[in-house]
């Protein structure tokens, strides 16, 4: 998988990572990363390396969040499993 930068901004990581709902620390905890890059990544301190980055989408991917382009702008997407009972979640900017 090649990761899209544009797609994947601090930004709509946190916006992903918080419609998983999980944690910073959850995350890095499953992403095998310190919670102080996640944090650090979050604020835009810095750009994430592309292999921690693919860890961090996959690991929202497995907890149905998505991203995609629609038109000209973003969707974030909650994509609950059939039998979950819920509504799917979106966000678009």
């Amino acid at each position: 998988m090649i990761v899209n930068k544009q797609l994947y901004t601090s930004t709509n990581i946190k916006m992903m990572r918080r419609m998983a709902d999980l944690s910073q620390k959850q995350l890095a905890e499953l992403a095998g990363l310190h919670k102080e890059t996640i944090i650090r990544f979050e604020r835009g301190y810095f750009g994430m390396r592309e292999s921690n980055l693919k860890k961090i989408i996959d690991i929202l991917n497995e907890h149905g969040i998505y991203i995609e382009y629609i038109g000209n702008s973003i969707s974030i997407k909650r994509i609950e499993p059939p039998n979950g009972g819920k509504n799917v979640h979106s966000r678009c900017f």
